[in-house]
């Protein structure tokens, strides 16, 4: 379905400043994407696909990355604007808040990262219509034209229609360009070859492709059907999106089942296509590929190669991944201090840690985000356990200490009170620790990692009043680069936990 790359390469000139600036404004998510399938979806809904990710130096073999940019989601087509951003359509099962909607993932830096947007779609004729199965282009002066499966065409069919927009967020609908009489037309691919526009799309069965064109993107007549045979009669094949060659021609992508791979055929006026020999990305079976490959979405890029987002149908029995935490506020607080964590599949947490304690409390506010009340004496890296797994903090919540204990002995004097120092810290090598007692007391003091285990013991000795330094070499302790902590305890239960960052 559906991107041409010629017109990408002209925008630069026609596009208005006030488009640019929006289209350079720092990006944010609106939600995080789902992983795993949706167990109560229908069979053949998005709640049973996965886009991944592939990469190809030539447009004809294609590999995949390994990285999964969205489960329940399915037939994606994609564009790069003038600036260099990435943008991915595609309908989702599970779309944040929404159900079965269209969605965007787009990118700032190559496809490293992704931030997810809700696309939204003004001046409907059915307000509760969901436009579905996006077939985007972007237009000479910058506009985002989408082409659209949606109940709104004449006699309340379903149909094509197409919306605008300046951001690519935002869609104006703007009419009904393709439908059939007595059936619905869905899931269309339009492109445009020299001076004249194609439209494919299939009615109630897939592989039959019904083909419209039109010269100006907007009125199309529909111009006969099309089957896209294998090899001596080898089957029908389901066509999804292309890209323009460099010879002028068109390349359309195409699978079908028993195969599990990708195909292609390409065609030099549209109408005549000729199947290639090879598949343009091959079915490995190896995660995260589950079933079989279909419906790439295929970008030429400014340095010649090319990057495809591709669907592979989910198992019934899809997994359903563990938690991933991606950020943690406030880092440092006192006993008390209320966290917030956000990440991913949070759904049915059964404990949150800090430092390996576990916290006073902590509420499942959604999916994506976790409220918690930091424990007295935590220090370390944050973790979240759910019945599918656990994930781990990258960073840790350093806890306020002040080494003073309330404890009172029955002799009516104060047990010790000490504060504990080091230097450097960052450190590399040697390190100074310093602490001052105010009576004799028994010492521990500890080396913990970011998970709260234990790594050395240092000391555990009777020490008297006084101030006390220790030269030590924590190459003795075989630390690797990161945050440690020093945990210093008396036997009337003084404690005090500072960071140690190890380079």
């Amino acid at each position: 379905m559906k991107h041409f790359t010629i017109i990408v390469l002209c925008i630069v000139f026609g596009m208005n400043t006030s488009v640019f600036a929006q289209m350079s404004a720092p990006l944010t998510s609106d939600f995080t994407p789902p992983r795993g399938n949706a167990p109560s979806s229908p069979s053949e809904s998005p709640g049973y696909f996965r886009l991944i990710t592939a990469t190809s130096s030539d447009g004809l073999t294609f590999t995949s990355t390994g990285k999964i940019l969205s489960d329940q989601a399915n037939v994606a087509d994609m564009i790069v604007d003038a600036r260099g951003r990435w943008y991915v359509y595609y309908t989702g099962w599970t779309v944040g808040t929404q159900q079965n909607a269209t969605a965007l993932a787009i990118s700032d830096d190559k496809g490293q990262t992704w931030y997810y947007k809700y696309v939204r779609f003004t001046g409907l004729p059915n307000a509760t219509s969901k436009p579905a199965d996006p077939d985007i282009i972007l237009l000479p002066d910058g506009t985002f034209r989408m082409y659209a499966t949606t109940d709104i065409a004449p006699g309340g069919k379903i149909g094509i229609i197409y919306a605008e927009s300046t951001d690519g967020i935002t869609f104006e609908y703007k009419g009904t360009v393709a439908s059939l009489p007595n059936a619905a037309l869905i899931d269309s691919n339009t492109f445009l070859l020299g001076d004249s526009w194609y439209m494919y799309a299939i009615g109630t069965t897939a592989t039959t492709h019904f083909r419209f064109t039109s010269k100006d993107g907007k009125t199309f007549t529909p111009a006969g059907e099309l089957r896209l045979n294998g090899v001596g009669g080898g089957g029908d094949y389901f066509a999804s999106n292309g890209y323009t060659t460099s010879d002028g021609r068109y390349r359309m992508f195409a699978s079908f089942l028993p195969e599990k791979h990708v195909r292609s055929f390409i065609t030099a006026d549209g109408s005549n296509w000729t199947l290639e020999s090879g598949n343009r990305m091959t079915f490995s079976g190896v995660q995260p590929e589950e079933l079989y490959l279909k419906d790439p979405a295929v970008m030429r890029l400014s340095d010649g190669t090319y990057f495809a987002v591709v669907t592979t149908r989910l198992t019934q029995s899809a997994t359903v991944f563990a938690p991933r935490i991606t950020n943690v506020t406030p880092l440092t607080g006192n006993a008390g201090t209320t966290i917030t964590i956000t990440g991913e599949n949070f759904t049915g947490a059964t404990s949150v840690l800090v430092g390996g304690v576990p916290v006073t409390s902590f509420i499942v506010i959604s999916p994506t985000q976790i409220t918690a009340t930091v424990p007295s004496r935590a220090s370390g890296a944050i973790a979240v356990l759910t019945s599918r797994g656990s994930a781990t903090s990258t960073s840790a919540f350093m806890g306020i200490s002040t080494g003073i204990s309330d404890n009172t002995q029955s002799d009516n004097t104060h047990s010790a009170q000490f504060q504990l120092f080091v230097s450097p810290n960052p450190a590399q090598n040697l390190i100074c620790v310093k602490f001052t007692l105010s009576k004799s007391e028994r010492v521990s003091l500890k080396v913990f990692n970011a998970l709260g285990q234990e790594v050395a013991q240092i000391l555990d000795v009777e020490m008297g009043a006084g101030t006390h330094e220790k030269s030590l070499d924590i190459n003795r302790w075989s630390l690797g680069q990161g945050i440690y902590f020093l945990q210093l305890q008396t036997n009337n239960q003084n404690l005090q936990t500072i960071p140690l960052q190890v380079q």
